[in-house]
């Protein structure tokens, strides 16, 4: 993975070449196209809250199927296991586009929000 350090960004600034893709992890991005130097680019993350994780059913106490996520391990699903993950993936994202929006950002850590 390339380094995306500050200074970096601010050589291809001075270069007028814009940012390329090709430094973002293919699977950090489903799409990102390079503009022209008077358009912005716009990418978006979902983070996945824990609030979502395998959230339980209070009527009948089993998880919820829509969110069981049957395919992943529990330890891919835990939330320690995943910020520094998530930390770079972000980051790369961040990178790659101009404006960054983040979705199912949970700032409560009890899990109500």
């Amino acid at each position: 993975m390339a380094s995306f350090a500050p200074e970096t960004a601010a050589a291809e600034a001075a270069t007028g070449e814009p940012r390329r893709a090709a430094a973002v992890p293919t699977e950090t991005l489903r799409t990102f196209e390079t503009f022209g130097p008077c358009d912005i680019s716009v990418g978006s993350y979902n983070l996945l809250a824990p609030l979502y994780v395998r959230p339980v059913d209070l009527r009948t106490g089993a998880v919820q199927p829509f969110a069981a996520f049957d395919w992943c391990s529990p330890g891919d699903l835990d939330w320690e296991a995943r910020v520094p993950r998530l930390g770079r993936h972000v980051a790369a994202c961040a990178a790659a586009c101009d404006v960054l929006c983040l979705q199912e950002v949970q700032f409560d850590p009890d899990g109500y929000g």
